[in-house]
């Protein structure tokens, strides 16, 4: 994919981890716009931090990490089958 997709997802990213530690758990408006900015992502990190697992002791900032790592290698591999898919056309 282009560089310009690659800075739009970065700024995403961050916006969507800011609003999260921003909003620290308490307002629900900002915690529920980070969990659709990150979505992807925190879908896969929520069943870490659920209460009465194991490691739901990590600090708030791991879910963020957790998730941003997980949404970089689910749009790498999107990226991958497109430009691969584009070549092949």
């Amino acid at each position: 994919m282009k560089r310009k997709y690659w800075w739009i997802f970065g700024g995403i990213q961050v916006a969507g981890t800011l609003v999260g530690m921003g909003a620290g758990h308490a307002d629900t408006l900002l915690w529920v716009l980070s969990l659709l900015l990150l979505l992807p992502g925190i879908l896969v990190s929520l069943p870490f931090f659920t209460p009465g697992h194991i490691g739901n002791n990590w600090p708030g900032w791991t879910l963020f990490a957790v998730a941003v790592s997980a949404n970089v290698l689910l749009f790498t591999m999107a990226s991958f089958l497109f430009a691969r898919r584009r070549k092949s056309n």
